[in-house]
């Protein structure tokens, strides 16, 4: 891989080998750092900026440029899981619907053998639906909405990529309805109808403990349609008396934006991605990817969003908030690991290695001069 050849960081049986670059930028500081920072005895040995910047007597800004290129430093930066993400959008009542599934499965035999709810919610009106069934088969769901659409239907409608969605049953039915159905790659999916979800189940187990009992299917529909006639706190009307004359006031209530849109990465910046943990894992592990991207593209949502290359060129699918990546100053740090050693050809000057790196799919496999290794 062309963009890794110029410099290389090489694992072979567990130990690193080392490529450098020559540099004429404060090497003195850079220096400085590498002690404070790699020695364990230093106060200030692998910690964060705050405390290396007060150990070296460096300008912050100097501090946090070398520690973006020290992968056991940016590796180990600890990820957000929540920060303000785009808001799901709708433009009018029934024109985008959030639709998933409450997995009930264990109190089927209170239920006379219900085991799922299948939810839909109006994303500008927040008004809530639910249907129980007995299972998530694809003629299962399919029957519930040609039921449904008889009465009412959107114009989009937004799930998981879940096969109870994407079957040939269903999307025929809604290719024949007109109904436009996609998925989003974002970790938050349906977060409208998530939050309803939480509310129904909270109120669902109150009466559980009421009456100890885990029977619903009698007092579901009633707890639906408090909910619906509940006043809503995102738009302040209650969803069953929204009308199509509300929409103006709702759209500006729900999506006023009136911040200036700020870009915290450039084109071009090298960035690492956090990975999709779950919240229980511990925060000491790795929680970025190994491989590097580039910034590809820009887009002034609110909040900003970004398109990603992989340094062969290939577009990531997505896109990524600001807080899901980190910059990283991958030319200054002068070494890229590799994984192993798959064959060599040449002798002396002229020898070179076919390798591995460490985080890049076998795509990356490049040949490197042996020249350019240092143990």
């Amino acid at each position: 891989m062309d963009n890794l050849e110029r410099c290389a960081k090489t694992l072979k049986s567990r130990e690193f080998t080392r490529i450098t670059k020559n540099s004429t930028s404060k090497l003195d500081d850079v220096e400085r750092l590498k002690k404070l920072y790699y020695d364990p005895k230093e106060p200030a040995s692998f910690g964060g900026v705050k405390r290396l910047t007060e150990a070296s007597g460096l300008k912050k800004s100097r501090v946090k440029n070398f520690l973006s290129g020290e992968d056991c430093y940016s590796l180990h930066f600890p990820v957000r899981y929540k920060f303000q993400r785009r808001k799901t959008i709708a433009y009018g009542v029934n024109e985008l619907w959030q639709s998933d599934l409450v997995d009930l499965q264990k109190l089927s035999r209170f239920n006379k053998g219900y085991r799922y709810i299948l939810t839909i919610i109006d994303v500008m009106s927040r008004y809530l639906r639910v249907y129980p069934i007995k299972d998530k088969k694809a003629n299962t769901i399919a029957k519930v909405f040609s039921k449904i659409f008889k009465e009412v239907k959107p114009k989009n409608i937004q799930t998981d990529k879940g096969s109870e969605f994407y079957n040939k049953r269903l999307s025929a039915l809604f290719k024949k309805r007109k109904v436009h159905h996609y998925s989003t790659k974002s970790e938050a999916k349906c977060a409208i109808l998530e939050r309803a979800h939480r509310t129904l189940k909270n109120r669902m187990y109150r009466v559980f403990t009421y009456r100890n009992s885990y029977k619903y299917l009698d007092i579901l529909q009633h707890l639906v349609d408090s909910y619906n006639h509940s006043v809503h706190r995102s738009h302040g009307f209650a969803p069953a008396n929204v009308t199509e004359a509300d929409e103006p006031l709702i759209y500006k209530s729900l999506y006023n934006i009136s911040s200036p849109i700020k870009f915290r990465f450039l084109m071009n910046d090298v960035v690492r991605i956090s990975k999709a943990r779950k919240v229980f894992k511990k925060g000491y592990l790795p929680g970025w990817t190994e491989e590097t991207f580039t910034i590809y593209k820009r887009y002034p949502t609110n909040p900003p969003t970004y398109v990603l290359q992989d340094l062969s060129g290939k577009e990531i699918a997505g896109r990524f908030y600001a807080e899901e990546l980190q910059k990283i100053n991958k030319t200054g740090n002068d070494f890229w690991a590799i994984e192993k050693i798959i064959r060599t050809k040449g002798r002396g000057s002229s020898r070179q290695l076919l390798v591995k790196w460490v985080g890049f799919d076998d795509s990356f496999n490049s040949w490197i001069k042996a020249e350019w290794l240092k143990t």
